[in-house]
């Protein structure tokens, strides 16, 4: 094991993040998707709270075990990075390790999965990422954990060449003595341009609980309605930390999970005994916060899928997640279809005295939707005016969409209600926008999940450039 003194000298060899916007964290602020893997032991030992001390090798039998099937489905689905839970709560172990003898090559399928992780991951050139659980400490204290971990770590970052990012989570659990400058700069000197990303917790970004790191998240938060600030002075030194968003794909009909949407699961869980299976969230419920933290200065976001017990990524989780990715991608007549996403109603476009745009839809009869904003485009650089009217000309509010209105990734900008207007069910209304030559689709849910958050557009008015 990695001596005391060893560890303390090369503590003295310190790494600090970067200052500003570097050529390395421009390159991670483009990858802005990403999938978290939560795959280790809990998928065959659920807990309600997904954390688990079972370790027994014996435990872990992935039987139709496929890794390079996982990789498939996530490049067709778009992801750029993905970050492989290595170790979690259980301290079971995905590699084939000399620190303990609970790990996959004394189970029943003795696979090295980061070694196929990271080979499949070059190949469909996704860039790999390990997740680590720091413990010792608070939780699960064992003497010497400090050099065991430290043990670990360095397999991971010498047997399977260059890594992308260490996702280190837990540092509140650490044994007495071990810092997070000390983990930080024992990674770097081992792989001096891989970055490291210690977990802040539930939060949105505001709050810096573990420094020195190269990028902060909101475990299951979006950043503030004031929008992430990149630039934090930490001891009066600037740093440069972008904004990671985690978000888990699963959940369970339970009243378990921290996250907006109730039931939320890091884990993938299918139906076997003593298990609560799982499924993806209706993306209804899980795209408005993912558009929001982008529009809120997010980089990236990762969502949370992995295989289930039987090694495989299942084909509805992998359908959700290429869904997701079109939404990101704009690719909307792709990926709104009817009875799955959203009701869709495809407008057509009268001008009146050619300056203008009005546009009838009619609710379905078993639809009712509340419009809480408006996400708009301003390609031409000009506000937008945009009034709903009942069918008989009654105005019921008006947006005003600004040109100049800070815009995410994808372009959009986002205008909120200054109250949410309800739209019935089976009648007809009318939008107007002074806007030249344009064509609505008219996205609406149904009630039961209204109330979300307060201000997420569950009813988006979204404007194009009318084609031809």
């Amino acid at each position: 094991m990695i001596s005391n003194k060893r560890r303390q000298e090369e503590i003295m060899k310190h790494f600090v993040p970067a200052a500003g916007r570097t050529p390395a964290i421009a390159e991670y602020e483009a990858l802005k998707f990403g999938v978290f893997v939560h795959f280790n032991m809990q998928q065959f030992v659920y807990t309600k709270d997904e954390f688990t001390q079972v370790n027994d090798p014996q435990v872990w039998n992935p039987t139709d075990l496929d890794v390079e099937q996982w990789f498939r489905r996530w490049k067709e689905a778009g992801v750029k990075y993905a970050v492989l839970t290595t170790k979690h709560t259980s301290d079971f172990c995905l590699w084939d390790t000399k620190t303990t003898e609970s790990n996959v090559m004394n189970s029943p399928v003795p696979v090295d999965i980061v070694k196929e992780f990271v080979t499949y991951a070059r190949k469909y050139e996704i860039k790999p990422c390990f997740y680590y659980c720091i413990w010792g400490g608070a939780y699960n204290p064992k003497e010497h954990a400090d050099e065991l971990m430290l043990e670990q770590i360095e397999e991971l970052l010498t047997k399977y060449g260059d890594i992308y990012l260490m996702w280190m989570d837990m540092a509140n659990w650490r044994p007495e003595g071990m810092t997070v400058q000390g983990i930080y700069d024992f990674i770097k000197n081992r792989q001096p341009d891989t970055l490291v990303h210690f977990n802040q917790h539930i939060q949105d970004g505001t709050a810096l609980h573990y420094f020195p790191t190269d990028a902060v998240n909101g475990e299951e938060r979006i950043p503030p309605e004031t929008g992430h600030i990149k630039l934090r002075e930490v001891d009066k030194e600037t740093y440069y930390l972008p904004f990671e968003y985690e978000i888990c794909l699963q959940k369970v009909e339970e009243n378990v999970g921290k996250g907006y949407v109730q039931g939320t699961r890091w884990f993938t869980y299918s139906a076997r005994e003593g298990m609560t299976p799982s499924h993806p969230a209706p993306i209804e419920e899980l795209y408005p916060f993912i558009h929001k933290a982008y529009q809120r200065g997010a980089s990236n976001v990762i969502l949370s899928t992995a295989p289930d017990f039987t090694g495989r990524v299942r084909e509805e989780d992998a359908a959700a997640l290429t869904q997701i990715r079109s939404l990101i991608d704009r690719q909307a007549e792709d990926c709104v279809q009817a009875g799955s996403l959203y009701t869709t109603w495809k407008l057509c476009t009268t001008r009146r005295e050619n300056t203008a745009a009005s546009l009838r839809i009619r609710l379905k009869e078993d639809r009712k939707a509340r419009m809480l904003g408006c996400l708009f485009t301003a390609e031409d650089k000009t506000d937008a005016e945009l009034t709903l009217l009942t069918a008989d000309g009654r105005m019921l509010c008006t947006v005003i969409c600004k040109a100049d209105a800070p815009s995410d990734m994808l372009g959009f900008s986002y205008e909120t209600l200054p109250a949410a207007v309800t739209l019935e069910a089976g009648r007809e209304y009318i939008l107007v926008t002074e806007r030249r030559e344009h064509y609505a689709d008219i996205t609406a849910k149904t009630t039961e999940c209204a109330d979300i958050v307060s201000g997420i557009p569950l009813l988006s008015l979204v404007f194009e450039e009318e084609k031809g």
